[in-house]
């Protein structure tokens, strides 16, 4: 025997209208409804028949949604869909090739530029040590302690 209440989505998808729309219609209590407590906080479900009333929809297309889906797809067809998706994923895999290539060689570029810049670094980091000795010679020479006058 069929359920009385649908869950908010089945009730969304019997109707195709938003899951949002069936709750503005339980809040302005235009659709007959039930509240239960859950861990997380409240649920609702909706009446199946204020559903089917409110929309005007026909009892076929009502008794549509209650058959539960059978698989109707035969081993041929499954085959087939298997060999369209290998022939899919080799057609792919060309360009997943060049990508992986130039992102290969992007990064040995970075890292190229990576040692230019470390070297780069070192050099100023010795010309300004150089530079701070040959201050201190300089300051050292200037003030001896004869020249005082």
């Amino acid at each position: 025997m069929a359920s009385k209440y649908i869950s908010i989505k089945e009730a969304a998808d019997l109707t195709d209208k938003s899951p949002q729309t069936i709750r503005r219609l339980i809040k302005s209590k235009k659709i007959d409804c039930r509240k239960y407590k859950t861990p997380q906080g409240f649920n609702y479900e909706v009446g199946k028949e204020s559903i089917v009333e409110f929309y005007n929809l026909e009892a076929s297309a009502a008794a549509v949604a209650e058959q539960p889906i059978e698989a109707k797809t035969e081993v041929k067809e499954v085959q087939q869909l298997l060999k369209d998706r290998d022939h899919k994923i080799i057609v792919e895999y060309a360009p997943v090739k060049e990508f992986n290539n130039t992102l290969q060689m992007l990064l040995k570029q970075h890292a190229q530029e990576k040692e230019n810049l470390f070297k780069l670094v070192e050099a100023f980091q010795n010309k300004v040590v150089s530079l701070e000795t040959k201050m201190k010679v300089a300051d050292s020479e200037s003030s001896r302690w004869y020249k005082f006058w």
